[in-house]
């Protein structure tokens, strides 16, 4: 009889089968932790009207989630808390700096209000559908909505520190992030249906395994 693997599960995706390792500290990992840790920071930025340092600051922060997901695959250090960790941190990341914004007056509460309503109904249908053994699955789509969103806040933190410099560059700086923000909750919306579509899916998988057995 073949011995179990020690460390690692494997999880058959759609494209191939994926080794998920149950290890914690990998690099991927603590960047993830580095990411979530800066969000308090960023919210004081962005607060203490340092538009310039916020918007550094977030473009360096969000870097990291481009970068520890590409770490994780070509180190082969995709694990277990990784794949939980990292959606968590998007969606902290997203509602930090919406609380801040929304506080400060930078960005349009009505959007912000639309974005924000996306992250918090994911993350309640994604502790619903964990309670049940169902973890879901990032989709590229949410990831580009993410992006989407990301870019909207840090065009209108742009626009509000360039509007020294006359009204052009913050009014386009503006329409940039109202396109970026139509995008980002059309995109983050319909992956909503696609995320719960998946985690029924699952559900009724393992129910029709558990019934089988």
């Amino acid at each position: 009889m073949r011995e179990p693997e020690s460390h690692t599960t494997r999880v058959e995706t759609t494209l191939q089968a994926e080794v998920v390792s149950t290890r914690v500290l990998t690099i991927p990992n603590v960047l993830t932790f580095v990411r979530i840790a800066a969000i308090p920071a960023l919210m004081w930025l962005i607060l203490a009207e340092r538009d310039l340092a916020a918007v550094l600051t977030f473009g360096l922060i969000a870097g990291t989630d481009f970068v520890d997901g590409r770490l994780a695959r070509r180190l082969d250090q995709v694990s277990a808390l990784g794949k939980m960790l990292d959606p968590v941190a998007d969606r902290a990341l997203l509602l930090g700096v919406a609380i801040a914004v929304t506080v400060r007056g930078t960005v349009p509460s009505p959007l912000v209000l639309v974005l924000a309503a996306r992250e918090i109904v994911v993350s309640v249908i994604a502790i619903y559908y964990k309670a049940k053994g169902v973890q879901l699955e990032v989709r590229y789509a949410g990831k580009w909505a993410a992006t989407f969103v990301m870019f909207t806040f840090a065009l209108f933190l742009g626009a509000t520190w360039t509007e020294g410099l006359g009204e052009i560059v913050p009014l386009v700086l503006r329409g940039a992030g109202w396109i970026c923000g139509v995008l980002g909750a059309v995109l983050g919306w319909y992956t909503v249906f696609v995320y719960v579509q998946d985690a029924r899916t699952a559900l009724e998988r393992i129910r029709g395994q558990a019934a089988g057995t």
